[in-house]
């Protein structure tokens, strides 16, 4: 059993601190049992911690490989002092921390009180105008820095002190600030303002810390827990107000009455925005997706109502071997500023772009292509000819914020966007919030596929307010495919017509039947018959369970490239080794890698790896690590935007409610020459006659109002 001591330390030296500032390495001077233990290195969790900083730790002894004994922090707490400091380091103390503190004056200080001088800051203060050169001026300003490090150091013992685990403490304090402590002491549920903490936490340390189940503060937190958790796990923008108490009751065992109080407090100090619609129960919105929804509906109202300040002029030449489809697309941007294109795979969605592209070249209009995703970016540009990017990059995302807005817009006059199923409420509010005057924006997408991932669906919402192009002739060498024919008729309600007992490398659109338990092994036995992983993209529709991708890419990797001793990383859910197809699951503009670009593990050492993406290679490491994912198996949702010549997808029994015909549509459209499927038969046919659930959202009923002002304003309680 590892043994546990007790220290009391002093911090000499901060040697590494993670990029998130929740692990550390540091140099410190240790007392154990009374025994000092000079120059001691200490890993670990632990708070934003500096050099002279006090502290008490629980530590174990554990010896390195590389880098010999060294303590590790089973939990670590500053006094909110320094610690014990010969006089030279207390003359440091105060040049490093004290503006205007020069060496003379530190030194006086050390000399004069010792380590005696931090208790007279906080006890007796005025001593040390005794000290030559410590004018009332400089004095101030000492004073007033050490109020800050004391509540900088306070803080973080005040939250560990509260249950939060060093890591977490960082994180509030990061995000709440100095004053962390003071607002969790009015509302503990403050904490769910900080990313990684739910209802769930906060809840139960306000109950720890003596919150009775009925507490004003604790139903308002379940109000707003329940429109969150509507929002991210069915992408609602708001709910009825009924589901409101009822998630209020759910989460907290109130009464009606109780529920119905708290909401009213709740709405009146404005936390949730309440609107009556006639005829409609109350909707009740979180204030900022209420507030992103109102300024969309305004962007596109206004998109709507103001004509183009550009000519669309349109060559005899360029509609010449389009169809009476494609013509009356082409035509749509000359009169509209926001128009849509749309239709099924086959009936010549890119053919019309391109049209649409030479009338703009030919009209001297500059145009910028994008999409939501690095891959959907990347794919468009492959079938356009012409550079695309992705929108967060279009509109020069900084991470928290983009660089052009509704006050620094776009400078471009036609805009076109690929893959606009994709994107939610809040990608939609910033591109069309950073539109310029005049400029034209065309809006390309399949609303047959699958919904965003987040909240709301625009896309659903504009055919029904804009222009739009359909396109629903399949032309003849595409009506052949038997892919594009079984997806046009999912759209119908109607499963796939498999074959029966098709050999996969003879046919174009075939069926293997399998339970969910036998799945992992028969997919890996598929994919070794099509000539293994790199020629055949497998796809599911969840991540968890027997049919799922982390179960799916932990056979593929077991079965195509086992460990045999060579080294390995962590990764998100798992790890990988050279050899291994990734999935890289944000936009890193730094290292050039995006949401949704599959690449190869190429190399493993030393806790880095290279992996090469669309030709070129690139270095991962540190937290880096944790933004990729297998890619042996994918989820259909991560697959939009995205086609593969031959893709395998798993629908099975077990996925339940996620079977509906928007996600067997978006499976099988990712294919370009043979969609193989692995599964239960009864699965499909369950998934074409199960639409998607509506989400709810009053986007279209806001620009509708917006365009006919005589209707009566929304109506607040």
């Amino acid at each position: 059993m590892t043994q546990t001591f007790k220290a009391n330390g002093t911090v000499v030296q901060v040697r590494y601190v993670s990029d998130d500032k929740e692990y550390c390495v540091i140099t410190a001077d240790l007392i154990i049992e009374g025994v000092a233990i000079p120059d001691a290195t200490v890993v670990g969790h632990m708070p934003v911690i500096d050099v002279y900083d006090g502290f008490e730790a629980e530590l174990t002894k554990e010896k390195n490989a590389r880098w010999g004994y060294q303590y590790r922090a089973l939990r670590l707490t500053p006094t909110g002092k320094p610690g014990q400091l010969d006089r030279g380091s207390i003359a440091a103390f105060f040049q490093y921390n004290f503006k205007g503190i020069g060496p003379k004056i530190g030194k006086a200080l050390a000399d004069e009180f010792g380590n005696g001088v931090f208790d007279l800051l906080d006890k007796d203060p005025e001593k040390l105008l005794s000290i030559k050169g410590i004018t009332r001026t400089v004095y101030a300003g000492i004073t007033e820095g050490w109020k800050s490090y004391r509540a900088a150091h306070l803080n973080i013992i005040g939250l560990q002190q509260l249950g939060l685990s060093p890591r977490l403490a960082n994180r509030v304090q990061h995000h709440l600030g100095h004053t962390a402590l003071e607002q969790l002491e009015v509302d503990m549920y403050t904490l769910m303002r900080v990313e990684g903490i739910g209802f769930g936490m906060a809840d139960r340390l306000a109950l720890e810390r003596g919150y009775a189940a009925n507490d004003p503060r604790r139903l308002s937190a379940a109000a707003r827990h329940a429109l969150e958790t509507a929002e991210q796990s069915q992408g609602h923008t708001y709910l009825p107000h009924s589901r409101v108490i009822g998630g209020i009751q759910h989460f907290t065992g109130c009464t009606e009455q109780e529920a119905e109080a708290a909401l009213t407090m709740t709405t009146d100090a404005g936390h949730i925005i309440s609107e009556t619609y006639e005829g409609e129960e109350r909707a009740l919105y979180l204030k900022s997706t209420w507030k992103q929804e109102v300024e969309l509906a305004k962007h596109i109202t206004e998109l709507l109502s103001t004509p183009p300040q550009s000519n669309w002029s349109i060559p005899a030449d360029i509609g010449k071997h389009l169809s009476e489809e494609q013509r009356a697309a082409l035509e749509l941007p000359a009169n509209h500023r926001l128009c849509i294109l749309t239709g099924g795979p086959g009936t010549g969605k890119t053919t019309t772009v391109g049209a649409m592209l030479k009338v703009a070249h030919h009209s001297r209009l500059s145009v910028a292509l994008a999409a939501p995703t690095g891959k959907a970016a990347k794919r468009l540009e492959e079938t356009t000819g012409q550079e695309a990017v992705t929108i967060h990059r279009l509109l020069g995302s900084t991470g928290k914020d983009f660089y052009h807005n509704e006050h620094c817009p776009l400078n471009v006059d036609v805009l076109i966007v690929d893959e606009t199923s994709m994107m939610g409420q809040s990608l939609s509010y910033h591109l069309l919030a950073a539109t310029g005057r005049g400029t034209r924006v065309i809006l390309l997408g399949d609303a047959a596929q699958l919904p965003p991932v987040e909240a709301g669906e625009p896309l659903n919402n504009l055919l029904h307010l804009v222009p739009t192009a359909t396109l629903t002739q399949v032309f003849r060498q595409a009506a052949k495919n038997p892919i594009i024919s079984a997806a046009h008729a999912l759209q119908s309600g109607q499963a796939p017509d498999f074959p029966e007992n098709a050999a996969p490398a003879n046919h174009l659109l075939n069926h293997t039947e399998a339970r969910a338990e036998r799945l992992p092994d028969v997919v890996c036995q598929l994919v070794a018959s099509l000539g293994g992983p790199s020629k055949a993209q497998i796809l599911a529709p969840m991540k968890k369970g027997p049919a799922g991708t982390e179960a799916l890419n932990e056979a593929m990797q077991a079965h195509f490239n086992p460990a045999r001793g060579r080294q390995e990383i962590t990764i998100a859910g798992s790890t990988c080794r050279s050899g291994d197809p990734v999935v890289q699951t944000r936009n890193n503009y730094d290292l050039g890698i995006f949401n949704g670009m599959i690449g190869e593990v190429i190399e493993v050492k030393d806790k880095e790896m290279k992996v090469i993406f669309d030709g070129e290679v690139i270095t991962i490491k540190g937290k880096e690590a944790f933004d990729l994912q297998l890619a042996y198996a994918l989820t259909i949702h991560r697959s939009q935007g995205s086609e593969w010549p031959v893709v395998i997808g798993v629908l099975s029994d077990v996925h339940g409610r996620m079977l509906t015909r928007n996600l067997a549509y978006t499976a099988l459209t990712r294919a370009k020459e043979s969609f193989h499927s692995a599964g239960q038969r009864h699965a499909w046919t369950r998934a074409a006659g199960q639409q998607q659930l509506k989400r709810l959202t009053k986007l279209r009923t806001r620009v509708e109002r917006n365009l006919a002002p005589d209707q009566p304003d929304l109506q607040a309680p």
